[in-house]
């Protein structure tokens, strides 16, 4: 029998990216719809609440459409909202946010929204950028998945997101790999060579960090490749191997070692530099990035705490923004690697009154002693695990900030602080990855 197919108006943009419409009173989840188109869905998955839907045709293309800048735009899962004018992706993603606020039941949140602090350009605005390689024909190809795909890759010759020098770098990847006859992996079976390309780079040093992510170590091969892209790169200033032999499709491995020139890139914020290991976590929007975290430090000046905890820290970059505005500074986090390059940071800005601990959250503050004036809180996507919520709730500290990049987490987050005697002030949006349906949130809280 064949499944039955529905017009739908897509009526909002949703977190994920998605377009949702009604059918029957019934919300549906669309990918690859943006408000104002009509498209033609047929449903793939019913939940208690709401469906998902799955694009046929597009009958009738939004208003807000326009040709797309990118040429894999059509093809490729990097980016949700190419060929949506970026005045209107912000409309989009500040109406993304009211909605997240409205569905956590905090309606008196929407009006303290502020308009997002957008990006100065929608491109070449990354700093690190994971590409994967695939075999088409029985050649090497090296680009990024095909939306929706987990086992097809589309090969990128022009991606908008990252320096353009990033294109040549992969074409001389893909080049080098080929001649060499070399295998890439297959995502079904499981077998084969190349995994995925990596590349940082500190775009205020226009320096480049190489990282190639192979099944098992060809250390001549690798050695070989390292040596002909430095040769061809005067840029690229430092070049990796991981191993990573998980069967899961990820680059990530802590199995990773050092090939040729530096361990690390320095990359700048505002006045402060950090160093960027391969496994460093770092926001990949180098330059708006001083605009997030000069969000932070304006609270921070503001209230000039003598005790600071900067929760989830990563590699310091929060707490060394804003140490000058407080007494102290606590840095946690739990990733050992980003500790110590956190701990290298503040030592390299000569930063002396800041602190990390290796350690989660809930652990931390289960035992601590200290009186914090200010926590700023930056956790992953996920959000806040509830007992860490509940040991911040007892540190009853007077004043919070929560960075988010998600804001169905953050909305869900915010409606205990409210719970529990906690007024926002103010939720200031920062776009940080234009052309996605990604956004950040920078709140302040404050309680008597």
């Amino acid at each position: 029998m064949t499944p039955p197919t529905y017009s739908v108006d897509i009526e909002k943009l949703v977190y994920h990216g998605w377009g949702m419409g009604t059918i029957d009173g019934i919300k549906v989840f669309v990918p690859q719809t943006v408000p104002g188109d009509r498209v033609l869905v047929r449903i793939k998955k019913k939940e208690k609440r709401f469906w998902h839907g799955v694009k046929l045709a597009l009958e009738s293309p939004s208003p807000f459409r326009e040709p797309a800048a990118c040429q894999h735009a059509d093809d490729c899962g990097g980016c949700q909202l190419q060929g949506v004018q970026y005045e209107t992706q912000i409309q989009f993603k500040a109406s993304m946010i009211a909605d997240a606020a409205f569905q956590h039941h905090l309606e008196s949140a929407i009006p303290l929204i502020r308009p997002v602090l957008a990006c100065d350009s929608p491109y070449f605005y990354r700093n690190k950028m994971e590409f994967a390689f695939g075999s088409e024909n029985g050649e090497v190809i090296l680009g990024l998945k095909r939306r929706g795909q987990f086992d097809q890759v589309v090969p990128i010759t022009q991606c908008l997101l990252q320096d353009q020098e990033s294109n040549a770098i992969i074409a001389f990847a893909q080049a080098f790999f080929r001649a060499a006859k070399a295998s890439t992996w297959d995502y079904r079976e499981h077998v084969g060579f190349l995994r995925h390309l990596m590349l940082r780079q500190s775009k205020r040093k226009a320096a480049w960090m190489v990282n190639l992510v192979v099944s098992e170590d060809n250390p001549e091969l690798i050695s070989q490749f390292s040596t002909a892209l430095m040769a061809q790169f005067p840029s690229v200033a430092s070049v990796f191997k991981s191993i990573q032999s998980a069967v899961g499709d990820t680059a990530f491995t802590t199995n990773i070692h050092h090939v040729a020139g530096d361990d690390h890139i320095i990359e700048s914020i505002g006045s402060y530099q950090f160093k960027i290991s391969p496994l460093s976590f770092f926001q990949t929007n180098s330059l708006q990035a001083r605009i997030l975290y000069d969000e932070v430090a304006k609270v921070a000046q503001k209230i000039a705490p003598k005790l600071a905890f900067d929760l989830y820290c990563g590699t310091g970059t929060i707490g060394i923004y804003m140490s000058e505005h407080c007494g102290t500074v606590i840095g946690v986090e739990e990733n050992p690697s980003a500790i110590a390059d956190a701990t290298q940071n503040a030592a390299l800005n000569s930063v002396t009154n800041i602190q990390f601990i290796c350690d989660r959250v809930k652990n931390v503050l289960k035992s601590h002693t200290w009186t914090p004036e200010l926590i700023v809180i930056d956790p992953p996507r996920s959000g806040m695990v509830p007992k860490a919520i509940r040991r911040i709730l007892d540190c009853n500290a007077p004043h919070i900030v929560y960075v988010s990049c998600n804001p169905v987490t953050l909305f869900r987050d915010l409606k205990e602080f409210e719970t529990h005697g906690y007024r926002i002030h103010y939720i200031q949006p920062v776009d940080m990855f234009p052309n996605t349906f990604h956004i950040e949130s920078v709140v302040y809280l404050s309680k008597p």
